[in-house]
């Protein structure tokens, strides 16, 4: 009884050592679970460079849920769980967007839209976000909407007659976006930009009097610069390419073209509505 006593102990033992050995912490914060880790990156100051895109600008302007979904902001909430430091971003003063003068909401910029069921409507009240208000500090989103690559790097655009979403948290009225971010010394960076260079053409109807194109030599003179100063001393990064412009913004409908009896909005057919705009 004693010897089988001894043989129970002894495959319990091997029992354990086996689950002890072969047992593995799952990461619950992986898609596998398997250990996350930066590899060899340093993801200890996170400094974004972009546009609208980077900033959070949606619905026609830019809001504080609206720069919450930034995708820094999402990167940011990734590279915290392997060693990200604090992300910051120079947040507008409520959700109504734009900006506000004298107590009186600013043309062309804000407030925000959103889809009654029949047309885009903007939302009512005036945005609390007064457009000579400074903000302190530095941040580390550096999105700035409406921003081009040549303007990365142009002294005067955080001034009163530069980019106004800038200016509110540029380090001075001389200062550059890209002067700011490195000032911080970061350690990954990201840089996504272009966008204004070809969208701010194409949706003013390639009128070059209201939104000229960015020409390629000038493009890539400013991009090259950009990019050689964000990787000096080996900086690691990631860097976002253009996607192909294909939505519907950009398709010729014809006059009379549009029969779908079925295109209703509201229990209203538009079809000689918007016939009769084409």
């Amino acid at each position: 009884m004693i010897k089988n006593f001894k043989w129970l102990l002894l495959v319990a033992a091997t029992f354990i050592a086996c689950n002890n050995d072969d047992e593995v912490t799952k990461d619950a914060n992986s898609t596998d679970g398997s250990p996350l880790t930066a590899g060899s990156a340093d993801f200890s100051k996170y400094v974004a460079i972009g546009d609208s895109f980077a900033a959070g600008y949606s619905d026609g302007a830019l809001f504080i849920e609206g720069q919450k979904g930034a995708y820094p902001n999402i990167l940011a909430s990734q590279f915290s769980l392997v060693g990200g430091g604090e992300f910051t971003t120079p947040y507008m003063s409520d959700n109504i967007g734009g900006f506000n003068l004298g107590g009186v909401q600013i043309a062309g910029y804000g407030p925000r839209l959103y889809y009654n069921g029949v047309a885009p409507t903007s939302v009512s009240g005036v945005s609390g976000t007064d457009i000579s208000a400074k903000l302190s500090g530095s941040f580390t989103n550096m999105g700035v909407p409406g921003a081009k690559a040549i303007h990365l790097a142009f002294s005067g655009y955080g001034s009163a007659a530069g980019n106004p979403y800038f200016t509110r948290f540029a380090s001075s009225p001389t200062a550059t976006i890209l002067g700011d971010a490195l000032a911080q010394n970061p350690t990954f960076f990201s840089l996504w930009i272009g966008g204004n260079d070809e969208l701010g053409y194409a949706t003013a109807g390639g009128d070059s009097s209201v939104n000229p194109l960015t020409p390629p030599a000038t493009f890539d003179a400013a991009y090259n610069n950009i990019v050689s100063q964000l990787t000096a001393g080996g900086r690691k990064g990631v860097i976002a390419n253009l996607p192909y412009v294909t939505f519907p913004y950009f398709y010729v409908i014809k006059y009379n073209q549009l029969t779908q009896a079925n295109l209703t909005i509201g229990g209203n057919s538009l079809v000689g509505t918007l016939n009769t705009q084409l």
